[in-house]
């Protein structure tokens, strides 16, 4: 296991910067802050249009900046976590309430997240170069795409910054990079935790990483490292479990109704929907609102990519 780090140095790079070049690093941060500067442009324009759940948000943010209320749970409902009102909540306390100050912390989590995926292309391949083509992918954005990173609607803004530092965290901690061991491993466990009390359908990204820190660091989890991860999840799933105590609930109930579980949609349907017309939508292949069939051609071409990308790390590796 312990090879991990010097396969991984080791990959192939055709388009590697020399060290010296500076043109790589320049052109990434000038994509990066294209892709932001054009989303704070449809901020500041008013686009996306906001919609009834945004609005939600944003009554219980003014409720929070104003010392009013203290909502665990999206209104009307008992899942669903209000991270994004308590982010905007400061915003209000300063400017006012605005649609602009309640998408400012989405804002944030896009840009933290470029740069996590980033950070996490160059540890898996040290090409410069093939990070200056995901940040530049990540500067654009379907129609669908763009609408989920900014409108604070619930849950959809967190997934993509928190799925990222996932992911780099748990590279580094099953890399073995040097220093500060178990402050990533508590903040491992307090994303995974926050993000089940936020919106659960993230667990697939918890359940994927958590599976590489157990394959390459099951020694250490048995240690000080499984204690820090643990009270790291409790201290962020806190505000679901507090709730639940405090309401004798069962806290597996929120997880379950945010996952849609109690929904009357079949199997077929669910399948339908996560594989054929979603990635047709979230990648720009259709109108925002609908699909052609002619269009919903990447479903059949994106699982073929997907195991070529999977059995090429698989050769890496080994």
């Amino acid at each position: 296991m312990r090879a991990l780090p010097a396969a991984l140095r080791t990959l192939p790079g055709p388009l590697r910067a020399r060290p010296g070049s500076r043109l790589p690093g320049v052109l990434t941060l000038l994509a990066f802050l294209t892709g932001v500067g054009y989303r704070l442009g449809l901020l500041l324009h008013d686009a996306p249009p906001t919609n009834s759940d945004e609005a939600t948000m944003g009554l219980a943010a003014l409720h929070i900046s104003r010392g009013q209320e203290f909502p665990i749970w999206f209104y009307g409902q008992s899942y669903m976590g209000t991270l994004e009102a308590w982010l905007a909540a400061p915003v209000f306390a300063l400017a006012g309430p605005s649609t602009l100050g309640l998408r400012l912390p989405t804002l944030a989590m896009y840009a933290l997240f470029v740069l996590l995926v980033w950070r996490l292309t160059l540890r898996l391949t040290g090409d410069r170069w093939f990070a200056l083509l995901v940040v530049g992918l990540l500067a654009l954005g379907s129609d669908r795409i763009v609408k989920n990173q900014l409108i604070a609607g619930g849950g959809y803004p967190e997934m993509n910054v928190a799925g990222a530092a996932l992911a780099l965290l748990a590279y580094d901690l099953a890399a073995g990079r040097p220093g500060r061991r178990l402050p990533r491993w508590a903040a491992w466990g307090f994303l995974a935790g926050l993000m089940v009390w936020v919106d659960p359908l993230v667990l697939p990204y918890v359940a994927a990483t958590g599976l590489v820190l157990v394959a390459f660091r099951w020694r250490d989890l048995r240690g000080w490292a499984g204690a820090v991860l643990g009270l790291g999840a409790l201290v962020g799933a806190a505000p679901l479990l507090v709730d639940s105590l405090a309401a004798g609930r069962n806290p597996l109930a929120a997880v379950l109704t945010a996952s849609g579980a109690d929904q009357p949609a079949g199997w077929a349907d669910r399948l339908y929907g996560g594989l054929v017309l979603g990635p047709a939508l979230g990648t720009g292949f259709c109108d925002p609102g609908r699909c052609a069939g002619w269009q919903l051609w990447w479903a059949a071409a994106l699982p073929v990519l997907l195991l070529a990308a999977a059995l090429t790390a698989w050769r890496t590796l080994r």
